[in-house]
């Protein structure tokens, strides 16, 4: 490909294949012009729209496109490395039975949920391992780049936002899709005290909270900021290699 600077800011391109040329002329205020040549024999000349010069340039250099797998139900980004793969999932907030140590506890309200799921390629390429998993709540029914993140405000999530899953093993997937039924394996959890100090700001014990919130709305000022929007706590949990 060349590129020659011609009076009056034009600019022209030319692309040579097998005898073929074409010219591209970029003007300052008029669409690209397009001159074609075989063996050095104009053949045509034609003006096109910028989009449709950048769609012929894109096609004729076979520029491949990225597809990714089916992804579940809920899916807001999946980030795909060499070894390491992340699926962040939206789980939209509602009441839900709770497992407090022996206890069930019904109607417990659960803010909107963004879980991640860390994704190990297993050595023969038979699925994936799920590593890690991740917990946060954001306080917004549509959500985007800048949503405010919170603390998820119940037990068994670390300062880290990392599920202590304790010694549960979560079970392999064959497929990113397979995710879909994966926040219900944390629903379904028992929660402990643990890593509930540092929740929320109800100041009250996590028994406590639980009976003050049951049948209601979880309250907005009992969430706890991390400091940093979605797209930025999304981007610090998902370091691929």
């Amino acid at each position: 490909m060349n590129i020659d600077i011609l009076p009056t800011r034009e600019y022209a391109i030319q692309l040579e294949s097998n005898g073929n040329q074409l010219i591209i002329v970029l003007k300052d205020n008029s669409l690209p012009e397009v001159l074609e040549f075989q063996n050095g024999v104009s053949v045509g000349k034609g003006t096109y729209s910028h989009e449709a010069l950048a769609e012929a340039i894109v096609l004729s250099n076979n520029i491949s496109s990225h597809v990714t797998p089916l992804l579940p139900q809920g899916c807001i980004k999946f980030v795909e490395g060499s070894l390491k793969s992340y699926c962040f999932i939206s789980v939209k907030g509602r009441n839900r039975p709770l497992y407090y140590h022996e206890a069930e506890i019904q109607d417990i309200p659960f803010p909107t949920l963004i879980m991640g799921y860390e994704l190990l390629k297993e050595n023969n390429g038979a699925g994936y391992i799920v590593n890690n998993v991740y917990v946060v709540t954001v306080d917004e029914e549509f959500i985007n780049e800048d949503t405010e993140v919170f603390v998820y405000p119940y037990s068994n999530v670390g300062e880290d936002y990392q599920v202590c899953l304790g010694s549960t093993q979560l079970p392999k997937i064959q497929r990113i899709s397979q995710l879909s039924t994966y926040p219900e394996l944390f629903f379904n959890g028992q929660n402990t005290d643990c890593y509930y100090s540092h929740a929320n700001e109800s100041k009250y014990s996590f028994r406590e909270l639980l009976e003050q919130v049951k049948g209601r709305e979880f309250p907005s000022s009992y969430l706890k900021p991390i400091g940093m929007n979605l797209h930025e706590w999304m981007t610090s949990i998902a370091l691929v290699i």
